[in-house]
């Protein structure tokens, strides 16, 4: 990849504000400006909205069909939507 994509590349992330950057001499040191997190929740938000019509329900379904998930990985989720609607209750 040439050095001017890979610099086209950071401005926009900085653009978009996911980056920032300090200049030593004539180098460009760029750091993160959002957690891991906060990019994983855009990019399933993203993904969610795209390719299943915004609905998480449609997202989870087809995981089930299409993944090889194990019994012990579908009782694992089973217990994390018991857990939330138990929270959902609450409130």
């Amino acid at each position: 990849m040439a050095y001017t994509t890979v610099q086209t590349m950071c401005k926009i992330l900085t653009d978009k504000g996911y980056t920032s950057f300090v200049k030593e001499g004539r180098a460009f040191i760029y750091n993160a400006d959002i957690s891991r997190a906060e990019v994983r929740r855009g990019a399933l938000s993203s993904m969610i909205d795209q390719f299943f019509g915004g609905s998480p329900k449609v997202l989870a379904q087809h995981l089930m069909e299409e993944s090889d998930l194990k019994s012990s990985d579908m009782q694992e989720l089973q217990e994390l939507i018991d857990k939330a609607s138990r929270k959902e209750g609450k409130k």
